[in-house]
């Protein structure tokens, strides 16, 4: 597969300011699980800036110029945060490709293990034989075929995160609760879904105190909402500090763009940043918003698969 600088060729954006931004829509299966639970996202509002999830491009547009800033992941995971939430499109080849291209660098950075959402923690195990050379790489390729083949290459995508974590030495926790029941869909089996994750990584971080996780996940699970019923919330209670990063970009968005990062891809076009690696801030003071950082990917017709 095809890694790196040579999957995306980009123009980087230097002296560029944060910004403040409203809350990030969800995509996929988990949206009617998160609006069950009453999460919302709502706009958020500063003196400097003012940017809502029902925005027209042309405001979007402008707000990207005015307040992009380079994409710096040191800087959206300090070293005083011991957990960064990283929130894909579970459909989009692009978002795969960002992580597995920094996984090199998130080492460098500290981190300790990767859990993700797409492994069932009862697949743990398999995971630890996978590593220790005891379990064959297509059986672990099988459990994404199997359970999360939602388009062309996505299972070869997560499938490359995992030999990429266990090429740089990362531990892979696998965390997601599943029921073949309609209870899967409900608003309460989600928030079991988050809770079990914390678990997990509250568990990992006692044993290992110097641990640094990452969390990759579908949006909809992270972020900050009325109810306090996402996976970052869920750890903040337990005193476990987290941010929230989300991707927008990456892949050409089919149809008309409705959602907050469908809208900023269009609107990056319209600045002329459509190749650009750029992030936007939300400022930390608000209670309630999707996410800490969006980083826009540089965007594509389609991301390479090999």
């Amino acid at each position: 597969m095809t890694k790196g600088s040579d999957t995306f060729e980009h123009s980087s954006q230097d002296n560029v300011q944060p910004v403040t931004s409203g809350g990030v829509m969800k995509k996929g299966a988990d949206v009617l699980a998160a609006s069950e639970l009453g999460i919302k996202k709502l706009t958020n509002q500063t003196k400097k800036s003012e940017l809502s999830d029902d925005a027209d491009i042309k405001k979007i547009a402008n707000f990207i110029s005015e307040h992009r800033e380079k994409v710096d992941y040191t800087k959206l995971w300090d070293k005083k945060t011991p957990v960064l939430f990283i929130g894909e499109r579970h459909t989009v080849l692009s978002d795969k490709d960002e992580l597995i291209r920094q996984i090199p660098n998130f080492k460098k950075m500290g981190m300790t293990h990767i859990a993700i959402e797409m492994l069932r923690e009862e697949e743990q195990p398999l995971i630890d034989g996978y590593f220790k050379g005891i379990i064959e790489r297509e059986k672990i390729l099988a459990i994404f075929k199997n359970g999360w083949d939602k388009g062309e290459g996505i299972p070869e995508k997560y499938m490359e995160i995992i030999d990429t974590a266990k090429a740089n030495g990362i531990a892979v926790l696998c965390i997601d609760l599943y029921t073949a029941s309609s209870e899967y869909s409900t608003g309460a089996f989600f928030k079991k879904r988050n809770m079990n994750w914390a678990r997990i990584i509250k568990e990992t971080i006692k044993k290992q105190p110097k641990a640094r996780v990452l969390v990759y996940n579908g949006s909809a699970h992270s972020g900050y909402n009325e109810v306090d019923d996402s996976a970052n919330e869920i750890l903040k209670k337990m005193s476990i500090v987290a941010k929230v990063v989300e991707f927008a970009g990456g892949e050409k968005v089919e149809g008309e763009p409705y959602l907050f990062d469908d809208k900023i891809g269009v609107a990056a076009k319209l600045q002329k940043l459509a190749d650009s690696r750029f992030a936007l801030k939300i400022d930390s003071k608000d209670e309630v918003r999707g996410t800490d950082y969006i980083v826009h990917l540089p965007q594509v017709e389609k991301a390479k698969l090999y």
